[in-house]
């Protein structure tokens, strides 16, 4: 009994000791920390990812035991990528060529620049692998390649769907139906566009520079973008379907306001404008002018806005300015012609500096 009672007080020192810790632990914390081991890791993914955007995967592709003997491994895998698939590739994008295959595209180079100038470094990835197809058979090891200009690697992933060449008949007969050129993503970067292809309700889904973008079955013309590469496929489509709500009330909402607006928009004839905006041209009482009273309201003689030309361009004829009226940087015009006439001078007008 008496070693059950010893048990028992350090159960409870240090079931006390738990609580205390518990207390000193605040959630607010534990959250921010999380937040930021989330953040640092997916800053490091994109930064990997970046690291990556000049390499390409390559697999099906044999390289020649002869070069690897003469060039090592690494120069036999460059040589024979280059003048196998890139630069075959990349020559349909210059002018010669695509006025040669009548093309209906813009050439994207000049030439085709040499080995060293377009590829940095290639070797193998890993060693052969196996046939999905069939297990029996074993495909050569996948190559990893280094463009020494992305530019070019973009240009090369967009030209090679169409314009690649295919295996020959002695790799068919091999067994080798195919290559494969991929860009190099990240392993998160894979796996959730692995997961992507894979799920029913995706229709398509690809990487442009490690971003990871797919389309829906039920509207393929939305493209999405995948901010978050460590979000579970279900949260991410399910994000999708929020997102085009959201943007469809937000379109609902423009178009109510600008028919709101347009209601209570006022047009020019029941609008006054300042005499800084429109300058005054006219009799009073014409046509354009502005009422004697200076309350600012066009006479309803007037209907639309006022035509940046001159009247003399117009062919019409410029009206003085309203008796009495004055602006800035211009003189004052007073008729004397009753004042003279009463003093028994000549009539005339008198200005103002």
């Amino acid at each position: 009994m008496s070693d059950l009672k010893s048990l028992k007080v350090i159960v409870d020192k240090l079931v006390e000791q738990v609580k205390t810790l518990q207390e000193n632990c605040d959630m607010s914390d534990i959250q921010s920390l999380k937040s930021d081991i989330s953040e640092c890791r997916t800053s490091l993914n994109a930064r990997e990812q970046y690291a990556r955007n000049w390499c390409v995967r390559i697999s099906g592709l044999s390289v020649p035991r002869e070069l690897i003997r003469t060039y090592g491994v690494d120069g036999g895998c460059m040589r024979y990528v280059y003048n196998k698939l890139v630069k075959p590739t990349l020559e349909c994008s210059t002018p010669n060529k695509v006025e040669e295959l009548n093309l209906e595209t813009v050439a994207q180079l000049d030439f085709v620049p040499g080995l060293f100038s377009t590829l940095e470094n290639a070797h193998f990835l890993g060693g052969p692998t196996k046939s999905r197809k069939n297990k029996d058979l074993l495909l050569p090891p996948a190559i990893i390649c280094r463009f020494k200009s992305r530019y070019l690697r973009n240009l090369f992933l967009r030209l090679k769907r169409n314009h690649m060449p295919t295996p020959t008949d002695a790799e068919v007969t091999r067994g080798i139906l195919y290559y494969s050129v991929t860009p190099d993503l990240t392993r998160s970067n894979h796996n959730l566009l692995t997961n992507l292809k894979r799920d029913a309700r995706v229709k398509a889904a690809w990487s442009i520079d490690g971003h990871i973008r797919f389309c829906l079955l039920a509207n393929d013309k939305v493209k999405f973008e995948v901010k978050d590469v460590f979000s579970p496929v279900e949260e991410i489509i399910a994000s999708c379907a929020t997102a085009g709500s959201k943007s469809a009330e937000n379109l609902t909402s423009i178009v109510k306001k600008r028919g709101t607006d347009g209601d209570n928009m006022q047009t020019p004839d029941e609008s006054g404008e300042s005499g800084e905006d429109r300058e005054i041209s006219g009799s009073p009482g014409g046509t354009g002018s502005r009422s004697p009273g200076g309350t600012g309201s066009r006479s309803p003689g007037r209907t639309g806005s006022r035509s940046p030309v001159p009247a003399e361009m117009r062919g019409g004829q410029r009206q003085p300015p309203p008796i009495g009226s004055r602006r800035a940087g211009t003189r004052a015009v007073v008729d004397t012609n009753k004042k003279k006439s009463n003093e028994g001078g000549g009539g005339g007008r008198t200005y103002l500096a």
